[in-house]
């Protein structure tokens, strides 16, 4: 992640809607502290769509779409996999919210829960995997729906927290679909496959002459930074909101554009394109610094007067999402989620290695934001890393392999059940995202591969559930009989 820590390193989902008419919202009292002894509780919000559901007594399923860093209803958008997939099963579908985002804020507010270093320590993924165990157990009960089989879908950070979801509570999910889940949290990648060079992959094929005019930016930009008066030349051919204190700023705000474009490419490589033909088309210069300062402008600056250094202000894929789910990510950030990409030192990338974030640095900025952090880089200790990912059934890893964060995502089939769906031309979290007329074949194609194995896992737990029920039902006839004989 592109020094993340202002962005999510999982963003962009624009998914999985149904009509807002058929969606109930309601709230579920839910505890602060799933493993000690704090008392407290919350409201955490949930959704449900019931429009194409068989019912309880059918045993039909039960899609669950586990929200991630964002509210709830930044991801009822848009048309997507749950929407195609609920009427070929006949699903009930929920959506749940995470916890400290959104309307599940614990204490009413963000600054009562991250302000307090007890109630924020709550702020877990252990402790929003628990939630979503809560919630789905009561609503099985509550709708008489024991027997309907549960699927847990996410996207990115949700699509990690639903493989997890599956690995520790597989017997209330019989499954998992995990988008764009980079849950190989590890160092040391070759450099064919990693963050950097997947970007550079992406831009040489959709452009060269664009690759080349950012490659030779770099050393531009220290050139004219290193110049009397340097800094505030590019300070103002760029329209920055504040002043550059340091070639590197630009260098990794650049940096951070470049891998947006990359990741959330879309379909037709919407992004990747739009850059690259700014920055081309308006290339005067030698350098072509002109044409890069016009990218950003078109992109950031929109109605604004400037455009602002902090890349979260720029694009926004999601509307709704506000101050309070940038204060609790960047929490996540530092106390949990802890990743470093790699970037191999390679003169040909398209970014240098200097322009992404250092993990050091990383680290430092949160322990002047937060203190000393016990439990950071401790998730692959918990939840494994690919031994237990091997051990665990029946989830679905789906990766665009144009995604610079597939680096870090399940890209081989790791068992008949553990199935790793990949689209050379996909980006992150695109089989996910909404369902277009003019869809590739091969992203059509992969929905569909996905909603069949859906099929078999619903149709392989049925039989088993049927058997068991006639199996109780022969033996309290048998037990009958008996007791009439005996008397």
């Amino acid at each position: 992640m592109a020094s993340l820590a202002a962005l999510p390193f999982f963003l962009f989902f624009s998914l999985l809607f149904i009509s807002v008419n058929a969606i109930s919202a309601s709230n579920y009292t839910q505890a602060l502290d799933h493993f000690g002894h704090d008392k407290s509780t919350f409201q955490q919000q949930y959704l449900i769509s019931d429009t194409d559901w068989g019912g309880a007594g059918n045993r039909t399923p039960i899609l669950v779409f586990l929200g991630g860093e964002s509210p709830i209803s930044s991801y009822v958008s848009q048309i997507g996999l749950i929407n195609e997939a609920a009427p070929r099963l006949q699903a009930l579908v929920v959506y749940i919210e995470h916890r400290y985002y959104g309307a599940s804020i614990p204490y009413g507010s963000i600054d009562a829960a991250l302000g307090s270093p007890k109630v924020r320590s709550f702020l877990t993924t252990k402790q929003a995997l628990a939630d979503f165990a809560s919630i789905i157990t009561s609503l099985k009960t509550n709708l008489s729906a024991i027997n309907s089989p549960v699927i847990v879908i996410g996207a990115s950070y949700s699509g990690v927290l639903a493989a997890w979801f599956r690995i520790k509570y597989p017997h209330i999910a019989i499954g998992a679909v995990a988008s764009s889940a980079p849950i190989l949290f590890r160092e040391g990648f070759p450099p064919e496959s990693d963050f950097c060079s997947i970007m550079s992959r992406d831009f040489q094929s959709a452009n060269t002459k664009c690759s080349d005019i950012i490659r030779q930016s770099w050393n531009v930009i220290d050139q004219i930074a290193s110049c009397t008066g340097g800094l505030e030349f590019l300070t103002e051919l760029f329209h920055l909101c504040s002043p550059l204190l340091s070639s590197r700023e630009l260098k990794k705000f650049l940096a951070h554009i470049y891998s947006f474009a990359a990741q959330y490419n879309g379909r037709h490589n919407h992004w990747i394109s739009f850059v690259c033909n700014s920055i081309v088309g308006a290339s005067n210069s030698n350098t072509g610094l002109d044409g890069i300062a016009m990218a950003v402008v078109a992109i950031g600056g929109g109605n604004r007067s400037c455009v602002p250094l902090k890349f979260n202000r720029i694009i926004s894929p999601f509307p709704q999402r506000n101050v309070d789910a940038v204060s609790a990510w960047d929490w996540q950030l530092c106390s949990e989620i802890v990743i470093q990409k790699s970037c191999a030192k390679n003169n040909s990338l398209l970014i240098p290695n200097e322009a992404i974030d250092d993990h050091s640095e990383q680290i430092e900025n949160c322990r002047k934001a937060y203190g000393p952090l016990a439990r950071a880089g401790s998730l692959p200790t918990y939840y494994g890393r690919q031994d237990i990912i091997k051990s665990a059934s029946n989830i679905i890893f789906s990766n665009g392999l144009m995604d610079p964060y597939s680096s870090l995502g399940i890209l081989d089939d790791l068992s008949d059940t553990i199935r790793a769906i990949n689209t050379e031309q996909g980006s992150h979290c695109l089989d996910t995202n909404s369902v277009q007329e003019d869809d590739p074949k091969w992203l059509v194609r992969q929905r569909k591969k996905e909603i069949e194995i859906l099929k078999k896992w619903i149709k392989s737990g049925g039989p088993k559930i049927a058997f068991a029920e006639k199996a109780v039902c022969v033996i309290y006839v048998f037990t009958i009989l008996f007791v009439r004989h005996l008397v």
